[in-house]
């Protein structure tokens, strides 16, 4: 009994689902805020630079409905850390497989159908017309890889600055939205996501992909050259965002006024605490 207790409470400490039930217990009470007491446990969990290298698996929706009028800068920067390391876990993870099928391609090993389906699904993912596996690889290889947290955070929060009612879609993405056969009738307009989760990767999808974010991973590819331990220093890529914004000459000012001002750094050495592993068996498989 006393054993089940202690997993219990690790559980609910180190992962969303017993947040989750924490913040419902107090939904009830008139006199306390959703984003107060968010703020309240993140507090405890990170309150230095130091904590912040163990930074829980906390990962909400989207900002609570009264973010605008209680929450404040550190509590954003600290909801949206984890979602960003967690992107940054899935880009690494598809970049190893990425390395991985590189090396067979390399040495004219056959691939597996699993293999070529995935290559085929993250092409598709990052725009890439080529058929031929080595050209795919050698276009995949500089665009797929972690982001900076501080880039991110600097960025989401530069963005509600100016769009402070936003809940979801922090960073502003924008698409266009073609109606079948009316070009003409085009229309740019943000991007509708179901969670800051589906945001954050959308927003990673475009540094990593888009042509205006050239020179950001030209940058990254030099700086994992140099330290593959540690190269997403934000501080730096923010100077490579002129392009990003060309009709904006004071973009990259701000950004960089909020690094200062925030110091937002600090960010770009934190992790997660390691998930717990599962082992699970697949039928089929030997």
């Amino acid at each position: 009994m006393k054993s089940f207790i202690k997993k219990t409470l690790l559980l609910l400490t180190t992962c969303s689902i017993g947040i989750f039930f924490i913040i419902l217990a107090f939904q009830d009470s008139s006199s306390q805020s959703t984003t107060k007491l968010i703020a309240r446990h993140l507090e405890s969990e990170m309150t230095n630079a130091q904590n912040i290298q163990k930074t829980p698996r906390f990962f909400l929706k989207r900002l609570p409905e009264d973010f605008q009028q209680k929450g404040t800068s550190e509590v954003f920067f600290k909801i949206m850390l984890p979602l960003i390391l967690r992107e940054n876990e899935r880009l690494e993870q598809t970049r190893y497989d990425l390395m991985l099928i590189a090396i067979k391609v390399a040495t004219k090993e056959p691939l597996l159908k699993t293999e070529h389906a995935f290559l085929d699904s993250l092409s598709k993912e990052y725009d890439l017309i080529e058929t031929d596996d080595s050209k795919r690889i050698l276009r995949l290889i500089p665009m797929v890889g972690s982001i900076s947290p501080s880039l991110a955070l600097a960025q989401a929060f530069e963005n509600l600055q100016k769009h402070p009612t936003e809940k979801i879609n922090v960073f502003g993405e924008h698409e266009w939205t073609i109606p079948k056969g009316k070009e003409e009738k085009a229309v740019w307009r943000l991007k509708s996501y179901s969670s800051l989760e589906e945001a954050v990767h959308g927003y990673a999808l475009e540094l990593n992909r888009s042509l205006a974010y050239f020179k950001w991973r030209t940058l990254r590819r030099q700086l994992r050259l140099k330290n593959p331990r540690h190269f997403l220093n934000g501080g730096l890529f923010v100077k490579t965002l002129s392009i990003y914004r060309p009709d904006d000459e004071t973009y990259v000012n701000r950004l960089q006024a909020l690094y200062t001002r925030y110091q937002l750094a600090r960010f770009d050495e934190a992790r997660l605490i390691p998930a717990q592993r599962k082992h699970l068996t697949h039928k089929g498989e030997n």
